[in-house]
Order: C-alpha cells, then sequence, then structure tokens
C-alpha cells in the first residue's frame, strides 16, 4: 500500500458508492450532487489521501483529516474503503501508514476515529491495545439499507510510539532485526511459529491449538493478523510480504491454522530457494597464465 492524493476519478468513483449507499458518506447537509459532494470532501479539510495498491495503481481507499484544532493538537480522522477489498489487509496497511503521517506532519497529541459498525469489527482487537473507544452510537447511519452503530475511537501519541510504530516497521519492511535467517522451511517449523505467535499475541496459553482450529472463531481479526505476522518474523528472522497477508485474510470463514501454515510455508519454502539460488558460487572459466 501506499498513500498518494486522491484523482479525480477515483472521486467520482466515491460518489456513485455513496450515492447508492455502498458506502457511509457524511455530506454535511449537502445536496447528493457531484457538486455537493465535492464541497462535503472539502469542509472543515486538513488533509486527504487515497490509498492505492502498490502493484496496480488502483486506488481502493480513502483517508482525510478533518476538524483540526491547533491549540488542542487533535483532528478527526475519516476512512473508507471500496466494498470488494474491505477484507484484505489493505485498510489496515493504509490506516497505519496515515496516522503516522498525520502524527509525524502536524504533531498531534490525539486522534479520533468515526468507524462504521461493519469496519469497527476488523479491528476489535485493538481496542485497549491500539485505541480506546471513547463512544458507540447505536444505528447511527444507514449502509445498504441497514443500520449500522458508529464508534469513536481515540489513538494517542504517546500509545502510537510505544506500540503502533511496530505494525508501521512490518507495513514498510523497516527496523527489522535479524535472528539467524530462516527457519527449515518445513510444515512442522512453520506450524510452530504460528502457533507460538498466535499464544503470544491471543493469549491462549493452556488452550488447545491445532490445524482445525478456526481463527475467526477465536475472534481473530485484522490487526491479529499483523500482529502475528509480526511475531512469526521475529521467529524467522525475515520479512512476510504483504502478499502473504492479504491471501490469508482472504480465506475468510476458511481461516484455519492449517490453512494459515499452509500459506506461510509455501511462502517460507520459494522465499529460501531464493535465497539458495542468490548465493549459489559463479563459476568463471580459468584465464591461463602465460607459458601454460
Amino acid at each position: 500500500m501506499m498513500l498518494r492524493p486522491p484523482s479525480g476519478a477515483f472521486l467520482d468513483r466515491l460518489f456513485e458508492l455513496a450515492c447508492t449507499g455502498e458506502i457511509p458518506w457524511n455530506w454535511n447537509d449537502r445536496r447528493e450532487t457531484p457538486e455537493g459532494f465535492r464541497q462535503s470532501l472539502h469542509d472543515h479539510l486538513l488533509v486527504m489521501f487515497s490509498a492505492v495498491d502498490r502493484r496496480t495503481g488502483r486506488e481502493v481507499g480513502f483517508l482525510a483529516a478533518h476538524e483540526y484544532r491547533p491549540l488542542h493538537r487533535f483532528a478527526y480522522v475519516s476512512m473508507t474503503f471500496l466494498p470488494d477489498v474491505r477484507r484484505r489487509g489493505w485498510p489496515l496497511e493504509a490506516a497505519v501508514l496515515f496516522v503516522d503521517h498525520l502524527f509525524v506532519r502536524f504533531d498531534l497529541r490525539h486522534l479520533y476515529f468515526r468507524i462504521v459498525e461493519h469496519e469497527f469489527a476488523a479491528v476489535r482487537s485493538g481496542a485497549g491495545r491500539f485505541f480506546d473507544v471513547e463512544g458507540r452510537l447505536r444505528d447511527q447511519l444507514v449502509v445498504n439499507g441497514q443500520t449500522q452503530d458508529l464508534y469513536i475511537a481515540t489513538v494517542s501519541a504517546s500509545r502510537w510510539q510505544d506500540d503502533g510504530r511496530r505494525l508501521l516497521d512490518r507495513i514498510v519492511g523497516s527496523n527489522r532485526s535479524e535472528t539467524g535467517g530462516h527457519l527449515p522451511p518445513t510444515l512442522v517449523s512453520t506450524r510452530a511459529a504460528l502457533v507460538d505467535a498466535l499464544r503470544a499475541v491471543m493469549d491462549l496459553d493452556g488452550e488447545p491449538v491445532g490445524d482445525d482450529t478456526n481463527l475467526v472463531d477465536l475472534g481473530f481479526d485484522s490487526l491479529d493478523l499483523a500482529s502475528v505476522l509480526v511475531e512469526i518474523e521475529d521467529r524467522i528472522g525475515s520479512d512476510v510480504p504483504s502478499d502473504v497477508l492479504d491471501e490469508i485474510a482472504e480465506l475468510g470463514d476458511a481461516m484455519t491454522v492449517g490453512a494459515v501454515t499452509e500459506l506461510i510455508h509455501r511462502w517460507n519454502c520459494a522465499s529460501t530457494r531464493d535465497a539458495g539460488a542468490a548465493m549459489e558460487p559463479v563459476v568463471v572459466d580459468a584465464v591461463p597464465t602465460r607459458g601454460a
């Protein structure tokens, strides 16, 4: 994921989705016209970006900060993503990049989020860890004909510095520590790394964890997934690429320990083969010495 200013075509797409109720939108008492939509974008705006798939250049999400209070050093954040990417790891990646940008660029103390119920489900595990829930407005919005609660959450600069930066490190692939190279690419070692990471993140000490254990049934969400991958990276000594995170997220209700192990194992084998090929010695033809 990367952030960039939104294109006109992407804003037009958001307008269509907002008019049909496929994404929540705060019109700020504006008429539901292209002009009213553009005006609602800029009401009390501080900065806005689109979330972009780095590989394809496709814009998949919209992030904005508004209601900036420089004296009190806080702002509100709103985010919305195209319906077909909500279950992937992209919304979390884009949010982490955006939050870090805001704290660094504007020297804020707090960021407040208004999170729609179906999107809050993807980050619920972060409550008390990465953010605090300040309130819940029941049946506040209508999305696709269904009422949705609206959560008010806050992230403090101090908590972000202590806990959030590690998520940022895994997303941008920086500040990695070496721990002695890859584990042997076996299903057993990969499963052991995954189970250890799950126990560390989700407090599963004493509970049996088998290949059929369904992570969704345990309340596993996108924040848990990112945290587990951080733990696995510490154990195997290498970054797990975002493609793997996306594949795991796309498992949906079929996200079992066995399925996740298989995905990570497949990547681990491929990356180990690539590393081995890179270290093969280059054979150079001997140069005859004079008189030979």
